[in-house]
This record gives structure tokens, C-alpha cells and sequence, in this order.
């Protein structure tokens, strides 16, 4: 059997050979998921999303606290998308000089930018509540149905008719959260970050994550996975879990045989269910009742902000420690 297997395989059996690795594109990475794979034996059902009931709107005020003042966007540092993060120039076509002060971008006002640390890409939200992408698309990470490099910030089809109110970039993947508290992925999904049910290497168009339950107010990414955080206070997280950022208590690795390390990936957003708390004495005890009121991804770990019903602002858990 294939070392290259789905999710979802049953896992059984010795391999008999072992493919070559294949070269990283991207030296974004540390380690990148190419040199890991997931053999998980959990089934992913996916919703059909278009026999659900509408979504409703968001609350207004939840709407309004969402708002940021728009403005220009400036924009400095390197900008030769296809060399961002790289060792080398192979296959640059164009190099263009890095900005060593903020230069206006355009002329366009716009509600909302992100990138990240470890992205080459970036997303906006102009006045119109529109989503825009541009920059490197090695993974269809932009949502603009191909996976070339954009330029210039590009209306991204497919969610024109929604109202956008929130963006977040990872590595290669890119969410979208509409004034519903529905959430659209794209990019890569090889774990599973995307969160639409399976581990389909490329998703290059905005697509629906596999997810039903209350509406999602917050999104966030790390380098390879995901968070989302939902109007009741609680956080779901799926993709990549190998450094413990997902905060299921586990770093979900396996041995496939002697020699083969994998991991079992979420590809469907999972509800964070246990928080624990270290004194200092360094005994660990679970905390009850927890809302989440924010969070913070980096490349592989997350924190959280809770407040509890006695009014204990700003403690801060950190799961990835």
C-alpha cells in the first residue's frame, strides 16, 4: 500500500517502499506537512451546506466592534512575492527593490488588511465590505481559482455577495468570515486547515468549512492550522495539531510502521473542551466554565483571553508550553 494515502485510510499493513521526498517549494516552513501525513481512521461527514436554513445576521453591536476605522494601506519590506521567505531565486522571474520606508499602496480606502509572520500573501476588506487578495498563490491561498501570483489587490470571486468582516492569512491558507458568522477557506488543506472535511492537497476557491453549530464571530491562522471562535465562547480549532497549538491535550503523532511517523489531522473544526491551569508549584488543575473572549495564533501555538461569570478578566492560557 501507498505511503501517500488519504485520510481516512485504515492504516494496516508494513510499507513495502517508500516514495522519495518530495522537494519543499515553500522555505517558509520549519517542517513542512509534506514530510508527514495523516492515515486518521476518523470519517468525516460533510454538511450540505445548501440544505441548511439561511444564516442570520450577526448582532449589530457584535457588527460594530468588528468595525475598524478605514484607511490607506501602506505597505513595506520585500515585495517580490515569489522570493518572500525563500533561500534563493530559482524560477523569480521579476525581482522588484525591497520598500525600506511605508509607501501608500493605492489610493483605495480599505476597512481591514491581514497577512501574517509566515504568509506571502495578503487579504483586504474595502468600503463596499468586499474581500480582496494579492501576493504569492502557490496554493490557491488568494481565491481566485488558479494558483498564480496577483499584484494588485483582486475582488475574490465567489464571495461578492457576501458582506466580509473578518480575514486571516496562515502560511498558505486564507478564512473569510461573513456578517452571518459563516466561514469560507482557501488554499492549502494537506492537514486538513481548511476544515472542509477532507485533506484535499489544493483548495483553490473560497469553499464553506465542514462545520454546523452556533455563528463563528472570530477567525484566526497559524502556519498550518486554524481557529475559530463561536458567539457562545467557544474555541474550535482544526489542521495541523503536531506541536500541541490545537489544544486537544494531544499531539495526535502515530507510528504507521517502525520507521513512519504521521499524525492524525483535524479537517473539520473541533471544539476545544479542556483548560487547565499550572500553581506554582506546578500542579496542573482543569478550569471550569471558560468563555473565550479572544485569541492569538502564532506559527504553532494559540492563545486565548477568558473571562468567567465572577468577572476574572484577562487570564491568559496558553496550551503549547
Amino acid at each position: 500500500m501507498s505511503a501517500k494515502r488519504k485520510a481516512g485510510g485504515n492504516g494496516n499493513g508494513p510499507n513495502k517502499r517508500r516514495p522519495k521526498k518530495q522537494e519543499i517549494e515553500d522555505d517558509l516552513s520549519d517542517a513542512s506537512s509534506d514530510e508527514v501525513q495523516s492515515t486518521s481512521n476518523q470519517v468525516e461527514v460533510l454538511i450540505p451546506h445548501d440544505d441548511l436554513d439561511p444564516p442570520s445576521k450577526l448582532p449589530e453591536d457584535l457588527l460594530l466592534s468588528l468595525d475598524k476605522t478605514p484607511g490607506k494601506m501602506l505597505i513595506a519590506g520585500m515585495v517580490t512575492w515569489d522570493l518572500t521567505g525563500k533561500r534563493d531565486r530559482k524560477n523569480v522571474v521579476k525581482v522588484r527593490p525591497n520598500l525600506y520606508s511605508f509607501h501608500r499602496f493605492s489610493d483605495e480606502k480599505y476597512r481591514y488588511c491581514a497577512t501574517g509572520p509566515s504568509s506571502a500573501h495578503t487579504l483586504l476588506i474595502n468600503m463596499d465590505r468586499k474581500a480582496l487578495s494579492f501576493g504569492r498563490n502557490p496554493s490557491g491561498q488568494l481565491g481566485l481559482s488558479d494558483v498564480k501570483i496577483c499584484e494588485q489587490p483582486t475582488l475574490v470571486p465567489g464571495l461578492e455577495k457576501f458582506n466580509i468582516v473578518q480575514v486571516a492569512c496562515g502560511r498558505h491558507h486564507s478564512l473569510f468570515l461573513t456578517d452571518t458568522g459563516t466561514v469560507y477557506a482557501c488554499g492549502e488543506n494537506k492537514p486538513g486547515q481548511c476544515g472542509i472535511g477532507n485533506t484535499l492537497p489544493v483548495v483553490n476557491k473560497p469553499t464553506p468549512i465542514n462545520y454546523q453549530g452556533p455563528p463563528i464571530i472570530r477567525i484566526g491562522c497559524g502556519a498550518e492550522f486554524s481557529v475559530i471562535l463561536d458567539i457562545k465562547g467557544n474555541l474550535h480549532t482544526f489542521g495541523l495539531p503536531e506541536y500541541g497549538q490545537l489544544g486537544h491535550n494531544t499531539d495526535a503523532k502515530y507510528f504507521v510502521n517502525a520507521n513512519k511517523l504521521s499524525f492524525h489531522f483535524e479537517t473539520s473544526p473541533k471544539k476545544v473542551v479542556l483548560y487547565i491551569e499550572k500553581n506554582k508549584e506546578g500542579h496542573v488543575t482543569p478550569v471550569d466554565n471558560v468563555q473565550i473572549v479572544d485569541f492569538a495564533c502564532g506559527n504553532n501555538h494559540t492563545v486565548s483571553v477568558t473571562t468567567t461569570k465572577i468577572s476574572i478578566i484577562g487570564t491568559i492560557i496558553n496550551w503549547n508550553l
